[in-house]
């Protein structure tokens, strides 16, 4: 039998300091003896609200506020039969000192509000009914984040990408995001409407499966996923125009032939390959990227000082003249200033000073 815990139970009386923080302290408990295991052992049973096991002491004003306190704010009172019976002798002795109306307010302060459970991830799959990724409150909200990335391979990416929505919204906004969940839950949010990744990623994300299963069996799916692979890589840094529509074919493709458990390791996952650009890298990509002459969009921040003096050199004295206005030091917003100003042959020569093609956002802007 789980007895009553009162404040002659609280020793160190760090249960009381916690509790009190919760509720206003009436100011007749405020000037009141704080009750003892010695200062109440000489007490009649009827003196106590658990008459009992002597527990919850009613004998004065504050020691029957005191023991409201304490059975409704102590958490081991809760599964103790005797609970139902002090209270009613409690209320009983609150009525007599004439503190009903502190007791009851007693009692709501520590009262158990439950709220709805409510689920991001909801969908039926052959007959059964899947809710996952609880959201009812920000804290659950954040930690679903975190464990719908843990279980991206688990779960069709479409669901997913509504629980991203709702995921995102209940934590408070993107930048609410658990670090490990924000790529890929903001790439799912925006996949129907931004997100998307350069051509010759998807492509490569395509052969990859493809070449682990056999041609034969490849069907109609494979063969229409070869096609889209080879007119991809004719514009290879280009944006893809509907990742949402290949996703869904190499998700499709995947999961005919077994691949997601792969997901990750030999083959990219489909969001991963679709959708490695979202608005918000885009955004920060775009401040660093300037077009040039020829069409291309350059991005500063991923180039080398040394090499874009040398593409400078390259392109014309003149214009590395201009981006070193000390004679010495490559001044970035000068680069900025002069870039988008190179005639094409000019720009052309700039840009072969680069081991990598710079020139992976194109169609961003």
């Amino acid at each position: 039998m789980v007895l009553i815990k009162d404040i002659t139970d609280d020793v160190s009386k760090t249960v009381y300091a916690n509790l009190i923080n919760k509720v206003d302290v009436p100011d007749y408990v405020k000037s009141a003896q704080v009750e003892t295991e010695e200062s109440v052992k000489h007490l009649e049973p009827r003196a106590f609200a658990d008459n009992i096991n002597c527990k919850l002491p009613v004998n004065t004003k504050a020691s029957c506020w005191t023991s409201a306190l304490y059975l409704y704010g102590h958490p081991e009172n809760i599964a103790s039969s005797r609970r139902k019976d002090a209270e009613a002798n409690l209320i009983k002795h609150a009525k007599i000192w004439g503190i009903v109306n502190e007791v009851e307010a007693t009692k709501q302060a520590f009262e158990v509000v439950e709220v709805p459970a409510e689920y991001a991830l909801t969908f039926n799959f052959r007959g059964t009914d899947i809710s996952r990724c609880p959201c009812h409150t920000t804290e659950l909200a954040k930690k679903s984040c975190s464990w719908l990335y843990d279980h991206r391979n688990r779960f069709p990416i479409a669901e997913q990408a509504k629980a991203a929505h709702t995921l995102i919204d209940k934590a408070g906004g993107y930048s609410d995001v658990p670090t490990d969940a924000k790529d890929y839950l903001g790439a799912l949010s925006e996949s129907n409407t931004f997100a998307t990744a350069p051509n010759i990623h998807i492509a490569g994300a395509i052969k990859e499966r493809l070449v682990s299963v056999k041609r034969s069996q490849w069907g109609d799916l494979g063969n229409a996923l070869l096609k889209v692979a080879n007119d991809l890589t004719e514009n290879p840094y280009h944006l893809m125009k509907g990742a949402s529509t290949v996703q869904a074919a190499l998700e499709a493709f995947d999961t005919q032939f077994d691949l997601q458990k792969k997901w990750g390791s030999s083959i990219t996952h489909p969001v991963d390959a679709c959708y490695s650009i979202t608005r918000s890298k885009a955004a920060a990509a775009v401040a660093d990227t300037v077009k040039l002459m020829n069409g291309n969009h350059f991005n500063l921040s991923t180039a080398a000082l040394s090499d874009i003096e040398i593409g400078l050199k390259q392109a014309g004295d003149d214009f590395l003249a201009y981006a070193k206005p000390d004679g010495l030091n490559l001044d970035i917003n000068k680069v900025k200033e002069i870039l988008p100003t190179i005639p094409a042959p000019d720009a052309n020569r700039f840009q072969q000073a680069f081991p990598t093609d710079n020139s992976t956002l194109k169609d961003i802007i």
